[in-house]
């Protein structure tokens, strides 16, 4: 493919490559990594205005390897508790509000890091309801790109608390300017942010939205349209999540079951008349 100009390279070509990597004996975690730089690199020329036909790896047939891989369930050890987010959000308080409170608006929203380093005052809009248009992102080192997410820009919705914040840093600026930025009034980098440990992972941060999300009982399609993924990614990555309000119903279940009455040990209903046998 280095031979060739980059606008003869078909879908075709990406997926025969990709599944040639794996038939060498590469992981699919490996091989996900180059599909996902193979991505960056077409839609780059897509944006200079060299690939002139469609992008050959968001229209490629899917490699069911490569959906495993980005489809991994996160752990309940990788989702903070609402106590201890809580808890390191206020130790960071006392050093840097203005940094705490970036990572609150993160645990809010699900957004990634690149996207809160993007987020500009004219993204909210209020009317029908409060929303963010999360419209591109901006992780330190790259050039400044559409977010991470098949459906491109999308809207997430604002709690109480999430309006307050973005209202707070937005007052005073102009519509393009950056809603979160460093003390300098500059763009935020994550070197400032690693001074300032919240002992999880920021991408944990993302998890804890969507988790919330779900545990209150919003659809999975609404989910998975609020952070940019499909549905199906939602139903693989949150699974345990997703078990949690099955087996809530269960115990509900068995407790309603058993104010009827026991007997030995086992599920019944307390006769309070004649036997059947009488």
């Amino acid at each position: 493919m280095l031979a060739r100009p980059l606008a003869t390279i078909q879908a075709d070509d990406i997926r025969g490559h990709l599944l040639a990597e794996l038939r060498g004996g590469k992981k699919p975690s490996t091989v996900a990594r180059a599909k996902t730089t193979l991505s960056a690199l077409f839609t780059y020329a897509d944006e200079q205005g060299l690939l002139h036909q469609p992008h050959p790896v968001r229209t490629m047939k899917k490699v069911p390897e490569l959906s495993i891989v980005v489809q991994r369930a996160v752990s309940p050890n990788e989702i903070p508790s609402p106590r201890r987010v809580a808890a390191v959000l206020a130790v960071l308080r006392e050093r840097r509000s203005d940094i705490a409170d970036v990572f609150e608006f993160m645990s809010l929203t699900g957004v990634r890091w690149g996207e809160v380093r993007a987020i500009r005052v004219y993204w909210l809009s209020e009317i029908p309801l409060p929303q963010l248009h999360v419209e591109r992102s901006h992780s330190d080192g790259y050039d400044e790109k559409a977010p991470k997410s098949w459906r491109g820009t999308r809207p997430v919705p604002l709690s109480p608390r999430a309006l307050a914040i973005f209202r707070q840093y937005a007052a005073g600026k102009s519509a393009d300017d950056y809603l979160f930025t460093n003390q300098q009034g500059g763009q935020l980098s994550v070197g400032v942010a690693r001074k300032f440990p919240l002992g999880v992972r920021r991408h944990a941060l993302r998890h804890y939205a969507a988790s919330t999300w779900l545990r209150l009982g919003t659809p999975v399609h609404e989910v998975a349209e609020y952070l940019g993924d499909e549905a199906r990614t939602v139903l693989a990555v949150y699974a345990h999540v997703l078990g949690e309000g099955q087996r809530r119903d269960h115990i509900r279940r068995l407790a309603a079951a058993e104010s009827f009455g026991v007997d030995g040990g086992h599920l019944g209903v307390t006769q309070r008349g004649p036997s059947l046998g009488r």
